[in-house]
């Protein structure tokens, strides 16, 4: 049997434009993954930052809500005086 160089030359064509889609497909995964990657990081750099925010608003929160804790208390304590010393002294000097 008499080997055929032209189908021999032909099947390695066809190897070699077989390994170049193969390479260009694993080329274009790689470049995925590498956006998906870029993304991620972004992904991350950017709930991070969220997360500083978080703890900025809850230490702002916590002194906020200690100053309202603070007129509530102030304004409670004006209100009892009123009605135990206040209240009497109007109604005794305007007869409500």
């Amino acid at each position: 049997m008499a080997l055929d160089e032209n189908f021999i030359m032909r099947t390695m064509m066809e190897i070699s434009d077989k390994v170049a889609t193969i390479g260009g497909k694993i080329d274009g995964f790689i470049a995925g993954q590498a956006n998906l990657e870029a993304k991620y990081t972004s992904l991350e750099v950017r709930v991070k930052g969220v997360e500083t925010s978080t703890e900025t608003l809850k230490d702002k929160w916590s002194s906020v809500q200690w100053v309202v804790y603070g007129g509530m208390a102030v304004f409670s304590a004006g209100a009892g005086l009123f009605w135990v010393v206040g209240w009497p002294i109007l109604k005794n000097k305007f007869g409500l």
